[in-house]
């Protein structure tokens, strides 16, 4: 059985009842679940994660040395670096549960998103993504300001970028909505078609997955997760890559995998 990703043709019936069919869609509607995916942080956090408990270590301890008398001096500059990792793992714990809590699943019928695992599930089908417009980003950071740019780059993981339905929980119809953490910035507020994130430690994973989905459902999708990888992106403090982050419109034809230019 061939399937084919949805493009619009003047208004058709057909195109309405798709089209209304994503604003109700749920996670029954997709099929059984092929994988399942967690939420993580990026795996330079625990590399930045010593060195502030390093630092904290250093600063305390040169404190200790300045102010308090030469007794029992190593033994409490000891106590205040094991402390400051202490105090830095629990940290780094609680970020990485908090994290771990976001829950991405694929479908045989496309992808199930939740920001927590007991929120209403945002349902975007294979019909409405465009695998032409997926690509990785290395890091969710979106921030302008410096200091917290830098901390979301330490903690957020890459991401899979996806382009599809946004009709249901978290879109343009739920501004607000606690799924709305897994849109993509800026969120465009009209047209059915919008960014999703899907933030893990191994994006690959994820994309191998969708490609094998959306093939065993009869979608022309062979080599989207190579062509992805080679789409590979930064997201800068200004906002996301015009260019390879190309917003699709409702009367916008399927770019799909074949490779740009042809």
């Amino acid at each position: 059985m061939t399937n084919r990703f949805f493009e619009w043709h003047g208004g058709t019936d057909r195109d309405h009842a798709e089209l209304g069919s994503w604003a109700t869609a749920t996670p029954r509607d997709m099929g059984p679940r092929v994988a399942c995916f967690r939420g993580g942080v990026h795996v330079r956090l625990w590399t930045k994660g010593a060195l502030l408990a390093l630092d904290l270590g250093l600063a305390f301890g040169l404190l200790r040395a300045m102010t308090g008398p030469g007794d029992d001096l190593p033994r409490d500059v000891f106590v205040i670096f094991v402390g400051a990792a202490a105090l830095v793992l629990v940290a780094l714990l609680l970020v990485r549960l908090a994290a771990r809590r976001r829950r991405y699943d694929v479908h045989s019928g496309g992808l199930v998103l939740r920001a927590t695992a007991d929120a209403p599930a945002s349902v975007v089908p294979w019909a409405s993504i465009d695998p032409g417009r997926t690509f990785i980003a290395p890091s969710t950071a979106t921030a302008t300001r410096p200091v917290t740019a830098w901390v979301q780059r330490a903690i957020r993981p890459p991401a899979v970028v996806v382009n599809g339905s946004v009709r249901g929980a978290g879109g343009p119809e739920d501004p607000g909505g606690v799924n709305d953490v897994l849109r993509h910035r800026p969120v465009a507020e009209d047209g059915p078609f919008g960014w999703w994130q899907i933030a893990v430690p191994d994006p690959v994973a994820v994309l191998v997955a969708m490609e094998s989905a959306m093939v065993a459902r009869g979608y022309r999708a062979d080599g989207m997760a190579s062509r992805a990888l080679s789409r590979e992106t930064t997201l800068r403090a200004a906002g996301r890559d015009p260019v390879t982050a190309l917003d699709r419109a409702l009367t916008d034809p399927v770019i799909g995998v074949r490779a740009d230019g042809d």
